[in-house]
């Protein structure tokens, strides 16, 4: 939304500032040398070939000795000269190699300096370099699992080919109940060119888990271990056909226009990515730079939503000129629009649909932490707005615009003092949006936060579950994400390279695709919540539960429970609602009730109690 930005300009800003007080600090050091210089005139040999190599909390910074044998030693400068490393240098090396740590993880800029015996050192080398630590741990993933085919008591893994170049290889470790008497924990080590894996003497109800190795630097690091379970899988169970369809995944502001190539449209599909928005506010675009875009994705997977609001010509000319593109999704028309603007977006909605009823038009509502001035229901600026101004906001938008669909960017998840909350209204919002789609009997749309922006972190998978899968329960039938190439903090992509969150998305949007049959043009038929309910959020209400559901028990901890209807298909959505704390959740069931793993295949679902991680969901499923 628009004040969190303005509120990240002002961060910039200030980094701005900073950047220069360090400048001025660094130009003091710079004059510090060139006085030296001044007064001996000797400059000593300066580091050369510099390599920097990352490690957990450390780093390795070498380079070539070379030919002065006067040299002494060295010492490494970071943080603005405010801390540094010494090492010594002696005749018969050939290189130099220090290892600095303990270090907190992010990005450093290192500055070296070289001396000789008499006291002189050279010119500065700079290096960047980068350290790693649990944040970067927690954002990798093990190598995924294509399907998963019993028979008795063995089971054959058939893998996904190993994607990540650091990654060395894989284990997975179950127990073998062979000998019944004996049962023994087993570890396979799995090749990255391995692609199935045999595991005998399993015991159907058990687990096993997959975990990666990793040697992205100087440590070896091992992912978080992923749980599969062991069981039999009925036959004849399956959810209807959706004809290959998904749920649609949208990127604010995703591949620019300076950037679009078929390569980088390809690198978004690849991330699970179905949509582009790629124009950037404050730009103008004319027919030229929409067609390069449009060819560009055409043939992808990816198709384009055009920025209405700022082509040089007419509405009119845009549509005529591009309604029968191939790659075309859409049109954009404005994000966060003022009620003032209502009368706007309805006029160019109404004139885009005159020429093109079948691709549709896209804004993005406020969320419900704007202030009452910014929706225009209001005159305080300084609190966000109450529950009845948000709920007039969105009314008189559907009055007045009539839009296709109903789409808010609100983000859940923040980060208060190094612990990640949900904002206590985020599902009020969730509410209010899904009630007012519901009676227009229009589908609504759901954001989820790719980036970091004011006080808000870096995403983790669990933040992404949380914000997606809630989306889904309510009903939705798309998806959003800020940003994807730039925008905030460590976006998917940023400026053309994919960053640690690439890898987060991606893995986020393979469970939306192989779980589109689950949510796909599914209704919401019953939804409440268990433990203390949000604000303005029911409790569930278990009597009303279907039959073939006897009991659900979260042990008191806060959960998110739908019901969904498609068809003769029905599922139990079951989302922990927790950022931090694992869920357990016992579901007590008829001999109807089956259950949907994360690869989308149905086993019978038993009365034990499930371990559901942060954010995630458990789903259930009856004809």
């Amino acid at each position: 939304m628009k004040n969190l930005r303005v509120k990240w300009l002002k961060i910039m800003a200030v980094a701005l500032c900073s950047f220069f007080v360090a400048g001025a600090s660094s130009c003091k050091d710079m004059n510090d040398v060139h006085q030296e210089y001044v007064r001996t005139g000797i400059y000593p040999a300066k580091a050369v070939d510099v390599v920097s190599v990352p490690g957990k909390n450390r780093i390795k910074i070498a380079w070539a000795a070379g030919a002065d044998k006067s040299l002494t030693g060295a010492r490494i400068f970071w943080q603005n000269y405010t801390e540094s490393y010494e090492t010594d240098i002696l005749p018969n090396m050939d290189s130099v190699r220090c290892i600095i740590g303990p270090l907190a993880e992010g990005n450093y800029s290192f500055i070296i300096h070289t001396y000789d015996d008499k006291g002189n050192r050279s010119v500065p080398v700079e290096v960047n370099g980068r350290v790693y630590g649990d944040q970067y741990i927690s954002t990798l993933l093990p190598r995924d699992i294509a399907s998963l085919n019993s028979a008795g008591n063995t089971y054959r893994i058939d893998w996904q080919p190993a994607s990540d170049t650091t990654m060395l290889h894989t284990t997975v470790t179950y127990t073998d109940h062979g000998n019944a008497a004996h049962p023994v924990e087993r570890s396979l080590r799995v090749s990255n060119d391995a692609m199935q894996t045999i595991l005998t003497g399993v015991k159907a109800g058990e687990s096993f888990f997959v975990a990666s190795t990793f040697l992205p630097g100087l440590d070896v690091v091992i992912s978080p271990r992923r749980q599969y379970e062991t069981e039999e899988v009925p036959s004849g169970d399956q959810i209807e056909d959706v004809s290959g369809d998904r749920i649609p995944v949208f990127a604010q502001f995703g591949v620019p226009l300076q950037a679009s190539t078929p390569a980088m449209y390809r690198e978004m599909a690849d991330a699970g990515f179905t949509h582009n928005w790629g124009a950037m506010q404050g730009q103008t675009y004319n027919a030229t730079d929409f067609t390069t875009m449009l060819d560009a994705a055409q043939g992808t997977g990816i198709k384009q939503y055009l920025m209405a609001s700022q082509y040089s010509g007419t509405l009119e000319d845009m549509v005529t000129k591009f309604k029968d593109h191939p790659a075309l999704g859409g049109y954009f028309l404005w994000d966060e629009p003022h009620v003032s603007n209502f009368v706007t977006v309805a006029n160019w909605m109404t004139r885009i649909e005159a020429l093109d009823p079948v691709h549709p038009c896209y804004v993005v509502l406020f969320p419900n932490y704007a202030n009452a001035v910014q929706l225009g229901t209001g005159v305080n600026a300084e609190v966000i707005c109450t529950k009845a101004e948000y709920e007039a906001y969105v009314r008189q938008y559907m009055q007045m615009v009539s839009p296709p669909f109903l789409c808010f960017d609100h983000f859940g998840v923040r980060e208060n003092n190094g612990r990640r909350t949900v904002w206590e209204r985020y599902y009020e919002n969730l509410e209010i949006i899904a009630d007012e789609a519901k009676k227009a009997n229009i589908p609504f749309w759901g954001y989820a936060l790719s980036s970091s922006i004011a006080g808000f972190p870096i995403p983790t998978l669990a933040d992404l579950r949380l914000q997606m899968y809630s989306n889904l329960a309510y009903g939705a039938q798309g998806l959003n994400y800020y940003a994807y190439w730039n925008g905030g903090a460590q976006p998917p992509v940023a400026d053309g390279v994919k960053t640690p969150t690439y890898y987060v998305v991606q893995e986020m949007n393979r469970e939306i695709k192989t779980l589109s049959k689950v949510f796909l043009n599914a209704k919401v038929v019953l939804l409440g919540h268990t433990g203390t309910p949000p604000p303005s959020c029911s409790a569930l209400a278990t009597a009303q539960l279907p039959a073939v559901i006897k009991s659900i028990e979260t042990n008191g901890g806060d959960a998110l429970v739908s019901v969904l209807e498609k068809g003769n298909d029905h599922f139990l959505v079951v989302v922990n609602r927790d950022i931090n704390v694992n869920l357990q959740v016992k579901v007590e069931g008829t001999a109807a009730l089956r259950r949907v793993r994360k690869d989308g295949s149905i086993v019978i679902a038993d009365s034990r109690t499930h371990t559901v991680t942060p954010g995630d969901v458990l789903i259930f499923f009856w004809k």
